[in-house]
């Protein structure tokens, strides 16, 4: 598989809208017919993990006459969250206590 087609069909399996924008901040200067190595795919992960909080914060649709918002959150947390977990030790994401940081659903508790 090659770097493009790689990123958008993790973008489409993700629910992430893919634009031109959106490669070049993942894939960086890496052109987008190269072969996925897993070095490549490791760069473009840890992007995607600094990217996810801006994502999930993004709306999906609007319904303005019955005032509602869908946020863009279906499966995103679980992204984030694997992503963290694989890299967390190696790229030393922790909080500024030393903690490492986690994401926990609350949703039920509302």
């Amino acid at each position: 598989m090659i770097v493009g087609e790689y990123i958008k069909e993790s973008c489409g399996y993700w629910g992430i809208p893919y634009s031109n924008s959106l490669y070049y901040s993942l894939a960086g200067d890496i052109d987008e017919h190269e072969i996925m190595t897993d070095e490549i795919l490791e760069g473009i992960e840890v992007r995607l993990f600094h990217h996810i909080p801006m994502l999930l914060s993004g709306v999906k649709s609007v319904n303005e006459s019955g005032f509602s918002v869908t946020l863009n959150v279906d499966g995103l947390k679980d992204l984030y969250s694997y992503l963290f977990q694989k890299y967390s030790d190696k790229y030393n994401l922790t909080d500024k206590y030393g903690i490492l940081n986690t994401i926990t659903d609350v949703t039920d508790a509302w």
